[in-house]
């Protein structure tokens, strides 16, 4: 993963505190592993990410905040290389996601970005596509001399692999709890998007994460399978529905 001894600082954006756990934990690991400086950033702070109405908004903000620093902390990320960019749970739109990202790429100047995926993806919440694709036109556009290495996580066109430890991995999700009851169920589709990974990269049972390197200068090549798998993931709107502030209201 972008060998060299030149330490190089790395950001993994995500839109929710829980995501780079599910999807990119062993990449945080592994950076730091060795020694790079390492930011771990969270759009929201999944505000409305729970079905316990009573710890919707702030409440939950906090508790989720914590949370992110604690498995942060289990991958070897400091409390104070964790940040929170002010955008809302469920709404995080192109312009806002624009603006805070700039402000904050402008300020890191970081050699490697790791965001969701935004056109082959796994994983079809709005927020994230969000997240993924003002990332990309940043890159493409603003931050381009030089331009960080770009790499995109949850994606079914992975070209990136590192062999994952589910346990310390899975102990880093773990700690957040109040995503148990929301995306629980998800749990064991990790275990197999990994097995997949493995499989893809070594034709061998073995957990691994993957992720697309995003090559600007290269067209990609878009096969029939890809537009299946569009097609079969683009049906996952349906369930992974961006939460909002009006979900929390008493429906009378």
């Amino acid at each position: 993963m972008d060998g060299t001894n030149i330490p190089k600082r790395y950001s993994f954006i995500a839109a929710h505190p829980d995501d780079t756990e599910f999807f990119c934990g062993m990449f945080i690991r592994s950076a730091i592993k060795k020694g790079h400086d390492v930011e771990v950033v969270s759009m929201t702070k999944g505000e409305w990410g729970t079905l316990n109405r009573s710890l919707k908004g702030d409440k939950l903000a906090q508790i989720r905040s914590k949370e992110l620093q604690d498995a942060a902390k289990m991958h070897g990320v400091p409390k104070n290389k964790v940040k929170f960019l002010g955008l809302l749970d469920g709404r995080v739109n192109m312009k806002e996601a624009i603006i805070v990202l700039r402000e904050y790429i402008q300020k890191r100047k970081p050699d490697v970005i790791f965001a969701p995926e935004y056109t082959f993806s796994v994983y079809v919440h709005s927020d994230h596509i969000v997240t993924g694709r003002a990332t990309c036109l940043l890159l493409k556009h603003e931050f381009t001399d030089p331009r960080p290495k770009f790499r995109v996580y949850h994606s079914f066109k992975n070209n990136l692999y590192i062999r994952c430890d589910l346990r310390a991995t899975g102990k880093a999700l773990g700690v957040h709890q109040t995503q148990v009851q929301v995306i629980g169920m998800l749990y064991p589709l990790r275990w197999i998007f990994n097995i997949l990974n493995g499989f893809f990269y070594y034709r061998r049972i073995l957990f691994m994460e993957g992720a697309r390197r995003v090559f600007f200068n290269k067209k990609i090549r878009v096969t029939l399978l890809d537009r299946l798998l569009y097609a079969l993931y683009s049906i996952g709107k349906l369930i992974f529905r961006a939460w909002t502030p009006e979900d929390a209201q008493d429906k009378k």
